[in-house]
């Protein structure tokens, strides 16, 4: 697909509104235009037959008043539907992220993945919509102009189309140039600010190890890209740049010359002088528009092209297979590797039941947490069998299944900047509030109105797993015969914790599967199976 098809899907949603905005963008436009010829002919009428024309006058007022209410709206709408449709484009790429392979997803890093989002998002829009309609403009206020001058001074005209041809050739020297150099930035852009991203996200790390020179070492070196970068551009930029400014300052006084001998000759007035004069300065600022949009093209085409290779990330498969519960689990010779290279998991072959507690052991770095990933269907790039219910789980609908009858807690829970009592019901839209009631009683859940904060620094590593342990039993008292998941739900518990934990999982058991990777002794006490990888 490509750009202008791709841009032609969302800005088909606010057809109406770019419509209006279409229309006010012409009237600002037309006004411009307008101006030099009334105050051309108000100065003749002035020169020539000595009187002033109140007419000229009050037709004057009115296109300024009509250029600055339209003015006023083309601002107005231009933010209004860049805004609409960077939302929109943000939203569904980040639809495609939560569909796509989460290998495939891994392979960037966040921050650079969502400048890639954003940068398209915003800037795409607002070149087809300011940049692209305001050339458009330009090129057709142009020709209006030209044929104005050519009306007025045939030389007028053969100077102009001169100076246009030599910008032209400008713009063909520099196009590829411009384009390279603007990637180029983009990318070094994207790893610094990723650098600086790392640096606040790990704070606590960097300030326990006092890691200062070393984090100040990477930032250094992706800045070092990222200057030699800015430098690239800002000189190329500002040889065209340069270039472009003298042609016009040039084209100005030829154009005045050409005038002036006109007016000496008595077949130029005073307000063709104006006209022409005032023409000449649009007809250069149109054509710098106009010229301008070749480079703004391709600096937007990269921009494309980085929002593209986030929609372009592989879809992951969903089978449409619905399951109503999930009795057993069986995974025959089950091989797996993030790299397709270094294998993680070899030929495992293990079984799950309904009623029974497993633990699963294995020395750090055997794949424990992500064999359960791979089972759960979050890696879809494995050798071997997987089934539920005897039923491959490729051909499962694993959105829906995950949604109902699967409930994970994680080693590290990730806790949304919302109040205690919205993280754990988060996900769970027809909770059992008794229930809930007394989860929160029994593990001893205070202060449900505390909102936790972005990192979730402001409560403790235990309350943080005790919300995660409870939004997932609450999620699993919904259903029976599905799968509870714990990646060492105590690591963060004091012994009442997790013998409380151990008690409510017991009583639970008999109608679902339970994995636990742990290796708190608590466990193994009331575990049916121990699995070893």
């Amino acid at each position: 697909m490509g750009m202008f098809k791709f841009i032609a899907t969302y800005l088909k949603k606010f057809k109406y509104k770019i419509l209006v905005y279409l229309l006010m963008a012409i009237f600002q436009w037309g006004s411009l235009l307008l101006i030099p010829v009334i105050i051309s002919k108000y100065i003749d009428k002035v020169f020539y037959d000595k009187i002033s024309d109140a007419r000229l006058i009050v037709v004057f007022i009115a296109i300024i008043l009509v250029w600055g209410i339209s003015s006023y709206l083309v601002t107005f709408l231009l933010n209004l539907i860049c805004n609409y449709l960077a939302h929109d484009m943000q939203i569904d790429a980040f639809k495609h992220i939560r569909k796509s392979k989460l290998k495939e997803i891994n392979v960037d890093n966040p921050t650079v993945m969502t400048s890639k989002i954003n940068n398209g998002a915003f800037l795409i829009p607002a070149f087809f919509l300011n940049t692209g309609v305001q050339a458009l403009l330009s090129i057709i206020g142009l020709v209006i102009i030209l044929f104005v001058m050519a009306y007025i001074n045939k030389l007028v005209l053969l100077a102009t189309l001169i100076i246009l041809g030599l910008n032209l050739i400008v713009v063909k020297l520099f196009k590829n140039i411009l384009n390279k150099i603007n990637y180029k930035l983009q990318e070094t852009q994207s790893v610094f600010f990723a650098a600086l991203n790392n640096q606040i996200t790990n704070i606590k790390l960097v300030k326990t190890n006092v890691w200062f020179n070393e984090v100040e070492e990477e930032i250094e070196n992706s800045f070092d890209d990222v200057k030699d970068a800015f430098m690239k551009k800002t000189k190329v930029d500002n040889t065209y740049k340069v270039l472009i400014e003298s042609f016009k300052y040039i084209s100005t006084l030829v154009l005045l010359l050409i005038v002036a001998d006109g007016m000496l000759k008595g077949n130029t007035s005073v307000g063709d002088f104006q006209l022409i004069y005032s023409y000449s300065s649009i007809a250069l600022g149109y054509l710098t528009t106009a010229i301008g949009i070749i480079p703004s093209y391709h600096e937007v085409k990269t921009y494309y092209s980085r929002f593209k290779e986030v929609l372009d990330i592989p879809r992951e498969h969903n089978g449409n297979m619905i399951m109503n519960e999930i009795n057993n689990i069986s995974v025959n010779n089950l091989t797996f590797g993030y790299d397709n290279k270094n294998d993680i998991l070899k030929n495992i072959t293990t079984n799950f039941e309904k009623g029974k507690l497993y633990i699963l052991k294995g020395h750090n770095g055997r794949g424990k947490s992500t064999f359960l990933n791979v089972v759960l269907g979050l890696y879809e790039d494995y050798h071997g069998e997987i089934l539920f219910n005897n039923e491959s789980i490729r051909d499962i609908d694993l959105y829906d299944t995950r949604k109902r009858l699967i409930c994970k807690v994680e080693q590290e829970p990730k806790l949304i900047n919302a109040s205690v009592l919205e993280n754990l019901i988060y996900g769970n839209e027809n909770y059992d509030s008794e229930y809930l009631s007394y989860l929160i009683n029994k593990f001893n859940i205070p202060a449900l109105d505390t909102i936790i904060d972005s990192k979730s620094d402001n409560i403790s590593g235990g309350q943080k797993q005790k919300i995660s342990i409870i939004r997932s039993l609450l999620k699993l008292h919904n259903t029976n015969n599905s799968l509870l998941i714990l990646d060492e739900p105590s690591s963060a518990l004091d012994k009442k914790g997790g013998e409380l934990l151990v008690e409510e999982i017991s009583n639970i058991k008999e109608d679902n599967i339970i994995i636990v990777i742990s290796h708190d002794e608590l466990f193994e006490e009331v575990c049916d199976e121990v699995v070893s990888l």
